[in-house]
């Protein structure tokens, strides 16, 4: 399928785009990291095939992302492209997108747990370390910790929740050209005349 670009009629479709993945596996690292877990005591949330609930009397935890929501207006950047050659160029346009998510902590400890990931995802250098493995980084927690326990085979299962916010910048370049790339339009620049 041939890539369609401003210079001819049709939808735009995107050329290539970055920072644009599901982050949770790499939220899933951090709070086992953070909290002191294993990796497979951090679970995805809401995946097709959740396999066993861990024991009751075990702390675990489970994150995931509930909402996006785009910050303000995308930007348009142009490139310039080859002198030589108009058609070269392409637009990238930026958004800045806040990830929601909630991040779910079950067993006897959980709200230690909680406290241990509140802590964890205002602290500078662990913000830092994430936006490099997974291009996000935490914009805001709640202050609150809500326990909310869930009632399992006639046993209560305690349970915190914690929600937060992820903050990420998306780049998507498309085949939107400038007047020049257009065949018949001739531009003069004082470095000489410049054919579409």
């Amino acid at each position: 399928m041939a890539i369609i670009d401003s210079r001819t009629s049709g939808v735009l479709s995107v050329i290539s785009e970055t920072n644009t993945s599901d982050p949770t596996d790499a939220l899933r690292s951090f709070v086992a990291t953070a909290c002191g877990y294993d990796l497979k005591d951090v679970r995805k949330r809401w995946v097709q095939k959740p396999g066993v609930r861990p024991p009751i009397a075990e702390d675990w935890a489970a994150v995931g992302i509930t909402t996006m929501e785009v910050q303000g207006t995308d930007a348009y950047k142009g490139t310039r492209g080859e002198d030589d050659k108009i058609k070269s160029q392409f637009t990238t346009i930026i958004s800045h997108q806040k990830l929601h998510g909630i991040a779910t902590f079950y067993g006897p400890d959980c709200l230690l747990y909680a406290d241990r990931f509140r802590m964890a995802a205002m602290t500078p250098q662990n913000n830092d370390y994430l936006s490099q493995q997974a291009g996000v980084v935490f914009q805001d927690i709640d202050e609150t910790l809500v326990r909310t326990p869930e009632q399992l085979l006639e046993q209560w299962v305690d349970r915190v929740d914690v929600r937060f916010v992820l903050g990420r910048r998306v780049e998507r370049v498309l085949g939107i050209r400038n007047i020049g790339s257009f065949d018949g339009i001739e531009i003069i620049t004082e470095k000489g005349t410049l054919n579409g």
